[in-house]
């Protein structure tokens, strides 16, 4: 690989993608992109991910000439990295610039403790870190123009806000060292993670939402002051309250997967909509649904799919909508059996034990809810008589109707085979339960020995009075 004519030193704490940046503008490139394709016969990422910056730095040290040693304080500045407090929170590390525009504009240098979220506010400048650009709402991407502090989506000149007080969290974690700090940082990612998507599950990147924050000041300031005043991580129900709204935390910028929901909705989803699109893993975790009976629900025009994800086909769901749906079903007032305990007592020919939620939605199986203000089926209580009512009515039994073909083959006195061969003729009747094992009905057993002369038919009428008619 040829060197660059320009080659300027990396210099301390900075980001690896900005000194890129830096390379692709002193060897007048207009872009990174033009850089890479020139440079790499490889695609190379662009986005900030601890995955991808080894293949941005092999490539930088290749421009260069000489080894660039990416040391801890490259990637996250002065901040390590604990997998036990970060775990599963994957946004702690922006994939997307984050900026202090008083500093690009004096060192024309991106650093890397920028990338790490809860790092939102310059001390030196008094002013918040920006990754939104504030005319066009729309994320700032990994360009030349970035050091030069202009949008490159339109064009408009990036500038920061100034805040004269230091935010709350930053004052907080410039006082802790060691453990503490990092006992604190994972209250902080709790709190944020509910904050900024109640709904959805945490392990996901904060990409996958169809949000994303204008800045994370805010968001960081208001967990560092709900955890001061030693409140609880809200729970998502709580955050489903509108009155919730009324905090100063309505800076959101729009993703590219809420683009996507508008040409599917005709319209642009507002933030408040966005932070209740959820998925079925949400579902399943924060009301006890299963797959089926998601599906179900949909068939049968209880709500509908808000939206489904191009590619790889991950339906979206509107959660007001099933907030809505529970807000109408019938509640038991009496203790009730867990549903669970319910559905393991349904024969096995009855109609599917999932379906006692559906039967619930349907209003016809009152519920008892743990928790009323934060409804989950794999908590609730239901009246057994009503429930296993309803499961022998869907699949259009009477208790007791049918006989396995074994018992009907004992009962009538003959072989298996013979029984195959009633089926066959149409003078038994069958039904097929939940495990595809044909069932015989009672009724076509009543009038088949009604009708025929078995060998042996007394000492069937003798043996099962219960069953036989007279």
């Amino acid at each position: 690989m040829n060197l660059l004519p320009q080659r300027p030193f990396i210099k301390n704490g900075e980001n690896v993608l900005g000194y890129l940046l830096r390379l692709a503008k002193k060897n007048r490139f207009n872009s990174l992109s033009e850089l890479i394709k020139s440079y790499s016969t490889k695609k190379v990422p662009t986005t900030y991910r601890k995955n991808s910056v080894d293949g941005v730095v092999e490539l930088a040290s290749k421009l260069v000439g000489r080894s660039i040693n990416l040391e801890k304080n490259y990637l996250l500045g002065e901040y390590e990295e604990d997998p036990s407090v970060s775990a599963g929170k994957r946004f702690s590390l922006s994939r997307k610039p984050c900026i202090c525009t008083e500093c690009v504009k004096e060192d024309g240098v991106i650093y890397a403790n920028w990338q790490y979220t809860p790092n939102s506010y310059c001390t030196k400048h008094k002013m918040a870190h920006i990754n939104v650009c504030q005319t066009c709402s729309r994320e700032l991407q990994w360009n030349t123009d970035l050091l030069d502090l202009v949008c490159q989506h339109c064009g408009s000149k990036l500038c920061g806000k100034t805040i004269d007080t230091e935010p709350h969290h930053i004052r907080k974690l410039r006082t802790l060292q060691g453990q503490k700090k990092w006992v604190y940082t994972s209250k902080l990612f709790d709190y944020a993670v509910a904050l900024i998507r109640p709904f959805d599950l945490i392990d996901k990147r904060v990409t996958e939402s169809p949000i994303m924050l204008r800045n994370w000041n805010e968001l960081y300031s208001m967990a560092s002051q709900m955890i001061e005043l030693g409140e609880n991580v809200p729970s998502a129900y709580s955050l489903f309250n509108q009155l919730f709204y009324e905090y100063p935390f309505d800076d959101f910028a729009q993703s590219p997967l809420a683009a996507g929901m508008k040409q599917v909705l005709k319209r642009h989803p507002t933030n408040d909509e966005c932070r209740l699109f959820v998925d079925a893993a949400a579902l399943k975790k924060w009301l006890g649904l299963s797959e089926f009976q998601v599906q179900s629900c949909i068939e049968l025009k209880f709500t509908k799919v808000t939206f489904k994800k191009p590619y790889c086909g991950t339906f979206i769901y509107d959660f007001s909508d099933w907030q809505r749906l529970l807000q109408r079903v019938r509640t038991l007032d009496e203790v009730g059996t867990p549903i669970q305990q319910v559905a393991e007592e349904a024969p096995i020919f009855w109609n599917y034990p999932e379906e006692i939620v559906i039967g619930v939605l349907r209003s016809r199986i009152p519920v008892r809810f743990k928790n009323p203000n934060m409804p989950n089926f794999s908590e609730a209580f239901v009246d057994r008589k009503t429930a296993h009512y309803y499961l022998r009515k869907q699949r259009g039994m009477k208790f007791d109707q049918v006989l396995s073909q074994y018992n009907a083959s004992k009962l009538l006195g003959v072989g298996p085979q013979i029984i195959r061969k009633f089926i066959k003729d149409g003078k038994l009747s069958v039904m097929v339960p939940n495990n595809k094992v044909p069932m015989i009905c009672i009724d076509s057993l009543n009038k088949l020995i009604d009708n025929e002369s078995f060998p042996t038919r007394d000492k069937v009428l003798n043996a099962y009075p219960s069953f036989i008619s007279n």
